[in-house]
């Protein structure tokens, strides 16, 4: 099974762009929902196991979507991916381009797919592939382990998050609502799958 993680709710905090002098504005809910729906059709034509874990527009809290697709990993092993657009401190700030973050090892395999896939078919900035965790030096000298993503940290399952896009960059942001951009977002994802899984078989 495919497991669509469509990131946040119409009620989350902050998940939205500037209010542009030009009177736009972008909710991630809603970039987040339009490429996942997308996807899903796709893998649903083409005859894949695929399902979307947050069906509702509304906000579901991080541990509901974990205990989710935890459920449906039970039930049918699965790989997760949560699509996301990104966000920088400050409005209209530099930041721009595609990552992808992975938690494990097999999760990097996947990251790296999604990544080379979303900027080929963009053209922008490639932020490279990151891991969801990093490690520090306490002043004690031991070594501790900050987890950030918590999708990826407390699923079962393999998994990748990609962030697709920053909505804090005017310019970026007025390409990630565009219908066309959205639907090659959602194309990449599915190659970047389709060859994961292709892999896994030989």
């Amino acid at each position: 099974m495919i497991i669509w993680d469509n990131g946040h709710g119409e009620d989350t905090k902050g998940k939205r762009s500037p209010d542009w002098s030009n009177g736009q504005q972008l909710f991630e809910w809603e970039f987040n929902r339009d490429i996942v729906d997308q996807i899903q059709s796709i893998m649903v034509a083409e005859r894949y196991d695929s399902e979307i874990l947050v069906p509702e527009t509304k906000d579901i809290p991080i541990r509901e979507r974990v205990e989710r697709a935890n459920e449906i990993h039970k039930a049918d092993d699965s790989i997760l991916i949560s699509v996301h657009g990104n966000a920088a401190p400050n409005a209209d700030s530099k930041p721009h381009g595609v990552e992808t973050f992975h938690y494990s090892l097999g999760g990097k395999v996947l990251a790296k797919e999604l990544q080379q896939e979303v900027v080929n078919i963009t053209g922008w900035k490639d932020r490279g592939v990151r891991q969801a965790y990093k490690k520090i030096k306490t002043k004690e000298k031991k070594t501790i382990t900050i987890y950030k993503i918590a999708i990826l940290k407390y699923t079962n399952m393999l998994s990748a998050l990609t962030e697709n896009g920053f909505y804090t960059n005017f310019e970026q942001c007025q390409q990630m609502m565009d219908v066309d951009i959205r639907s090659s977002i959602a194309l990449a994802h599915v190659k970047a799958v389709k060859q994961y899984l292709f892999h896994l078989t030989q």
